[in-house]
């Protein structure tokens, strides 16, 4: 599934404030999100959309990524779902 421009876009910065944090009094950092885009997190990738400088993600792109990072815990081939 791909991204549309239906979807409220948001920065990486704004995307890593709705991930709650790791570490005690450390919020997740705008370059996790961008590293997770460009090389991806156990073979998944954050789907994002470039317009000029700046990469956007959405809500729902954040669901799918984790959800199938869920899913490859859980032994099932990445993306795959039951």
């Amino acid at each position: 599934m791909a991204i549309g421009l239906d979807d409220e876009l948001l920065t990486l910065a704004q995307a890593a404030t709705l991930i709650p944090s790791r570490r005690v009094g450390r919020s997740t950092a705008a370059s996790t999100l961008f590293r997770w885009a460009r090389h991806g997190l156990r073979g998944v990738r954050l789907e994002v959309i470039q317009l000029g400088g700046t990469k956007y993600t959405t809500r729902s792109a954040l669901e799918r990524f984790f959800a199938r990072l869920s899913d490859t815990e859980d032994g099932r081939a990445g993306g795959e779902h039951a």
